[in-house]
């Protein structure tokens, strides 16, 4: 498309220009993304006794603890939708045994436990789907879900006048394990709650006959082992849900780093150390992809400072890398105005790829860089030059009927350069109808061609960019395990298994845990048998 012609600059407007072409990231992925590091960041520097300390007590710090409840937020709806159906279902169960356990009730529940169904249900459907709802709302429902539940239990119990209403009580137990297994409430919302059941469930039910106190006793034991097994439960996976959302926040700090080395070293790869531009085998590259592609019209300008050798020769080398960084903030800047690139190709040799502008534009911006360059009013003291460093521009043009390539693009540039050299200096000359033919018979032979100058001095060194140093081993296995576990995630399985080389690496990571686990739990298990048969010869005598 036509741009309106770029206006003529001069050492002021270049600078306002840098400042109001500077590259924006839109606010919202700029704040997401810093985010996402701080909470990295804010993981990885927990460490030692102080994790400890936060993983026991179940509490990470506010930010921290913000970011591992929205984490958490989506699978939770989920699981207390499935959780709560599953709850419902067993409730509508208890239809069929209404009428022998508790008949004087039968016809009040008949009713009662489909609408408390239908209730929780309703609940949990709002829940999954309700745009608003933050991790602590969905908590408090599961509190209230749960407690409604035992509210239930305990009132039938207590209510009815049957014999076997102490047998229904019982039932308390299933709410104690639905808290601490199923649904896995928080701790700190499934411990009061659960040791509230625990006390109230011997203090409210009551036994009508001998043989009932009998049961009515078993069945508090049972109750109170269940209820603690159930929270201990409860307190270890969320403690291991803890650790296993530090340890991925780990893992996303490093791979953040990974990335971000990764992105220093590409953009490094693609940069002239000197002057910030893009380097000759970045430049190659972009002309040959714009070429190629629908970019066209495509204009490239040639830019060479003027009497640069003497320049050096006479003010020296640093002052020599000096004028060539101030030029190529001007080339960047006027570049950046039209979505171009500009690139150091030689010593000071410059070049200006600009995509969709027309041969007018191009005219105009090569103007506009010959007189900012004058306008800096940088002292060139040698005798064969002026009073101030100029530079020189070819300007060449492929236009969306001409099926020329890049490199006779750049061809026709860089006599258009040399003519310009040829003339006098300190302007610029676009490739005429005529030349454009001839580079495109073959017949224009430059006298640089396509390969930079290799004058002497730090100003004029090579400025193709040093290969990138590969990654250490350690850290090259790292990214192919993170990649596996990636992989691994990604499946779409409900199989608990992972791929051979993690399967035995977990094995192998969680055997002294595992055997430790296996003899405590041992050793519960031990314990509350003995409770449970403790005294227990009065109900089979």
């Amino acid at each position: 498309m036509r741009r309106d012609p770029p206006s003529l600059v001069d050492r002021r407007s270049h600078r306002l220009a840098r400042r109001l072409n500077a590259p924006t990231v839109p606010a919202e992925f700029e704040d997401e993304a810093d985010a996402m590091h701080e909470v990295a960041a804010s993981a990885q520097s927990l460490q030692g006794p102080e994790l400890s300390k936060q993983l026991n007590r179940l509490r990470f710090e506010p930010s921290l603890e913000q970011a591992f409840q929205q984490e958490h937020l989506p699978s939770r709806r989920q699981h207390v939708l499935w959780c709560t159906g599953f709850g419902a279902l067993t409730l509508l169960v208890g239809l069929f045994d209404d009428a022998s356990l508790l008949p004087d009730l039968a016809p009040l529940l008949q009713w009662l436990r489909p609408l408390m169904a239908a209730m929780l249900m309703a609940s949990a459907v709002w829940a999954r789907f309700s745009p608003t709802l933050t991790p602590r709302r969905l908590e408090s429902l599961v509190t209230a879900q749960v407690a409604s539940v035992a509210v239930f239990v305990l009132w039938a119990s207590t209510s009815s006048e049957a014999p076997t209403a102490v047998t229904h009580s019982v039932s308390l137990f299933l709410v104690l394990i639905y808290s601490g297994v199923v649904v896995f409430q928080r701790f700190a919302q499934a411990a009061p709650l659960g040791l509230i059941c625990m006390a109230a469930y011997p203090l409210l039910v009551q036994a009508h006959s001998p043989e009932g106190s009998l049961i009515l006793g078993e069945n508090i034991k049972l109750v109170w082992i269940v209820g603690c097994l159930s929270l201990l439960g409860n307190y270890a996976f969320e403690r291991h849900e803890r650790h296993v959302f530090w340890l991925r926040q780990q893992s996303l700090h490093q791979r953040l780093n990974l990335e971000g080395l990764r992105q220093r070293l590409k953009r490094q790869s693609s940069l002239d150390a000197l002057t910030g531009l893009s380097n000759r085998r970045h430049f190659d590259e972009t002309l040959r992809e714009w070429s190629q592609r629908d970019q066209r019209p495509l204009s490239l300008l040639m830019v060479d400072v003027d009497h640069f050798k003497a320049y050096n020769d006479r003010h020296g080398h640093l002052q020599g890398d000096q004028c060539l960084r101030t030029i190529s903030g001007l080339l960047a800047d006027h570049a950046r105005r039209l979505q171009g690139l500009a690139a150091r190709v030689g010593g000071e040799e410059f070049a200006i790829l600009l995509p969709h502008c027309e041969p007018e534009d191009a005219r105009f911006m090569a103007q506009a860089l010959c007189t900012a360059v004058r306008g800096e009013a940088m002292v060139h003291a040698a005798e064969i030059a002026g009073p101030f460093v100029t530079i020189s521009v070819g300007v060449s043009t492929l236009g969306p009927l001409d099926n020329f390539s890049g490199a006779e693009l750049y061809a026709q540039a860089d006599a258009a350069l040399y003519q310009a050299k040829s003339r006098g200096r300190n302007q610029c000359v676009q490739a005429s109808e005529q030349l454009v033919m001839l580079t495109t018979a073959g017949h224009v032979q430059t006298t640089r061609g396509m390969a930079p100058h290799n004058a002497t001095g730090p100003a004029s060194a090579s400025v193709d960019a040093s290969r990138p140093m590969p990654p250490p081993g350690s850290a090259r296995q790292e990214e192919q395990e993170l990649a596996l576990i990636e992989e691994a995630l990604a499946q779409a399985t409900h199989h608990l298994g992972l791929p051979e080389a993690l399967q035995a690496q977990h094995e192998a990571a969680r055997a002294s845990s595992r055997q430790r686990q296996l003899i405590l739990m041992g050793c519960l298990g031990l314990g509350a048998y003995t409770l449970m048969t403790l005294r227990a010869s009065a109900l089979i005598p």
